[in-house]
């Protein structure tokens, strides 16, 4: 038995298995071929498709490179915000520099509150990693204000310019080379610019123009011109802290230094220091200045408003007249007209003056200069901005009249409040005055006429005549008082027609003089020549002048008393030496007394007519002393008429003439009485001659006496 684990095969089972074993090696040498060709087959075919398909292998980096990139990114953090990211398409490093070379770059620069970005491309950037600093050769475009999150809406702000500095720490962007730009204030052009991200301000160095845009697109900008200009961006200002100049249309501002305040990034107002600014039209010129001008636009981009303070001044030009205001303080205001300002209106505050200079034209009589003082001046234009409408103080106020004009008066008002009326051409139509006192200087005066007259009035209303542009009437209500020179008059209400030069006197009128005076409801006065009428309850006192020495008394009401009269008329002409009265007419001298419906006074010739219903009263002088001294005689005389002439002392009565003395009473058709100087300078009835029926009574107690006759004389 075989041992265990061991087994016996028949030869032939051999056999059979040697032979099957030969077959099936050949069949496995077969296989094994087939695969290795197979292998063989894919591995080629592999091997020449990635030949085919296989990237280039990178060039060898140059050897003053450290590193080569593509699709380079570099991006700094504070925290888990992004501050900066620069990408680029491609980046190279320099071996020795340690600068990198980038190209096709685009700089993110991330503001405070992460919701927006600017953002900054050029075609080739050097960027010096180690200093964070990167600099563009080339053209280099800024985008600013970009949302992280959303798309631009609206209009991207753009800036455009060359030789750019930027750092990457601080996100500032700075230029020395020309830049223009697209703002929201505006577009526009500087050599120079500085941005800074983090404090969202534009510095323009040099060279600036700007072009303001409006609040309403498509309005007409402002045109911006300055050596140095910062914009605000988060405070909406823009600063200009070299001298400035900004233009629209005929609209010019010059300032030595502004600053320019935006409403949703458009132009809304000009705060200007060491200003001055005009407004040029073809028959209009506007010219302001201030130490600080405030203008306010509104949506067109017109100016609405001027505020100027510490020393204005307003010049206005038009083809009839210069007028010049300084104050303080002005507020200007103006209303639009075909896209541009027109100046509405102007108020001056603080020591304002306001002067007014015609311009010659030819056939035109040359207007006076007008002189305007107050506290506060308003001015108002008529529509279109060429010409004054009214001019009006709001506090005490002085204007004056100065003529240009050979033989014409210059004339001072002053009043509470002043109105001025303007017509057509700036010519002055009316002035009225509350509170008003005036001052008149005569051109044309004669030896001894005062130099100037003057009135008060609670009103006062002027009107001018349109053709000569002088005052025409002057009208003054309410306590009016006048002075010139020694005469004096005062009244309820008071018209003076300057043509005539005539005063008149209504409602309690009185004029005096150290020669007399006059009381009416009604006085009219003559300028020229002193005259006047009285009418309405006159009521005058005449003073005598001072008899010459050696002259006689001119006795009847012509001496040196003082005479007074009541009237319902009167007249006073050639200095008063000829009055005038009518209307039961009573004068009386001391104790004598004459009643008439008609006097006429003569002083110069010493003459003296009366008419109508004649009563003269007289009484003779006191004579004797002491114990001796007899009560003075009066005589009464009546008549129609009377005629008194003082050189011959004669007294001529005519038209039932009655004489009464005493006991004695004359009657007749005529009387002519005779007075005596006595020797005091007094004067007394000396003697009468009657004649035509003569009638003569003379009554004693228990008797009478009667005489008749053609002709009877008396004699004291």
């Amino acid at each position: 038995m075989p041992p265990l684990g061991t087994f016996s095969v028949p030869r032939r089972t051999l056999a059979m298995l040697n032979v099957r074993m030969r077959r099936i090696r050949w069949f496995l040498l077969t296989v094994l071929v087939v695969l290795i060709a197979a292998l063989a087959a894919t591995y080629h075919f592999q091997r020449q498709f990635r030949q085919r398909h296989a990237a280039e292998p990178p060039p060898p980096i140059p050897e003053n490179l450290s590193a080569a990139a593509q699709d380079w990114t570099y991006t700094q953090m504070d925290g888990d915000r992004p501050v900066v990211t620069v990408s680029a398409r491609s980046f190279e490093q320099s071996r020795q520099e340690g600068v990198i070379d980038l190209t096709g770059v685009e700089l993110k620069l991330y503001h405070r509150d992460g919701e927006a970005y600017d953002r900054a491309r050029s075609a080739r950037v050097s960027f010096d990693r180690s200093a964070g600093l990167l600099y563009s050769e080339g053209e280099v475009e800024v985008a600013m204000g970009l949302p992280v999150e959303d798309k631009p809406a609206g209009r991207i702000l753009m800036i455009r310019s060359s030789g750019v500095r930027f750092d990457a720490r601080s996100g500032k962007a700075e230029t020395d080379r020309a830049a223009s730009f697209e703002l929201d204030l505006g577009r526009g052009e500087a050599v120079g610019a500085v941005y800074d991200p983090a404090a969202r301000e534009l510095i323009l160095k040099r060279a600036v123009t700007l072009l303001m845009n409006p609040r309403r697109k498509g309005a007409k900008p402002m045109r911006l011109e300055t050596e140095n200009l910062i914009y605000r961006e988060r405070e909406s200002e823009v600063w200009l802290n070299t001298p400035c100049r900004l233009t629209r249309g005929g609209t010019t501002l010059q300032a030595a230094s502004a600053i320019v305040r935006l409403r949703e990034g458009a132009l809304e107002m000009v705060e200007a220091f060491k200003a001055s600014g005009a407004d040029s039209a073809p028959n209009r010129k506007l010219q302001y200045a201030a130490a600080e001008l405030r203008l306010f636009f509104d949506e067109e981009g017109t100016v609405r408003k001027i505020e100027g303070s510490n020393g204005a001044t307003l010049n206005l030009t038009s083809p009839t007249a210069r007028t010049a205001v300084s104050s303080d303080r002005m507020d200007l205001e103006f209303a639009p007209e075909n896209g541009e300002s027109v100046l509405k209106q102007a108020l001056a505050m603080g020591n304002t003056r306001a002067e007014s200079f015609p311009i010659a034209r030819p056939n035109v009589p040359v207007a006076d200069t007008r002189l305007l003082r107050s506290e506060v001046v308003e001015v108002v234009m008529r529509p279109g901005g060429e010409e004054m409408a009214r001019m009006a103080t709001h506090a005490p106020g002085a204007i004056e009249f100065i003529p240009n004009r050979p033989g014409l008066s210059r004339r001072l008002l002053e009043g509470e409040r002043i109105t001025i009326e303007f017509a057509a051409g700036n010519r002055v139509q009316s002035c009225v005055a509350l509170n008003a006192s005036t001052r008149t200087w005569k051109a044309q005066r004669r030896k001894g006429d005062p130099e100037f007259a003057s009135t008060r009035s609670d009103m006062l209303t002027a009107l001018f005549d349109p053709k000569t542009n002088q005052l025409s009437r002057l009208e003054q209500s309410g306590g009016f008082r006048y002075e010139e020179g020694a005469r004096r008059a005062l009244a309820e209400r008071a018209a003076l027609d300057a043509g005539l030069n005539q005063i008149l006197l209504e409602g309690n009128a009185r004029a005096w003089d150290p020669t007399g005076s006059t009381s009416a409801d009604r006085i009219q006065l003559d300028q020229r020549t002193s005259d006047f009428d009285a009418e309405g309850n006159v009521r005058s006192t005449r003073i005598p002048e001072k008899k010459k020495p050696g002259a006689g008394s001119q006795a009847m009401l012509l001496g040196e008393e003082t005479l007074q009269a009541t009237a319902r008329k009167m007249r006073s002409a050639n200095g008063q030496s000829v009055v005038h009265y009518e209307g039961g007419v009573t004068l009386w001298q001391g104790p004598n007394r004459l009643r008439a419906d008609v006097v006429a006074l003569d002083r110069k010739n010493e003459t003296l007519d009366a008419r109508g219903n004649v009563y003269s009263h007289f009484i003779d002088r006191q004579k004797g002393d002491g114990a001796k001294r007899r009560p003075p005689a009066s005589t009464t005389v009546t008549a129609q008429e009377l005629s008194y002439t003082g050189k011959e002392r004669l007294a001529w009565y005519k038209g039932e003439v009655r004489l009464q003395r005493a006991e004695l009473e004359i009657r007749s058709r005529q009387l002519r009485a005779w007075f005596r100087e006595d020797s005091d300078g007094g004067s007394s009835l000396d003697r009468a001659f009657a004649s035509g029926a003569v009638e003569i009574v003379h009554r004693k107690p228990g008797r009478v006496r009667r005489g008749t006759g053609e002709e009877a004389e008396y004699y004291i």
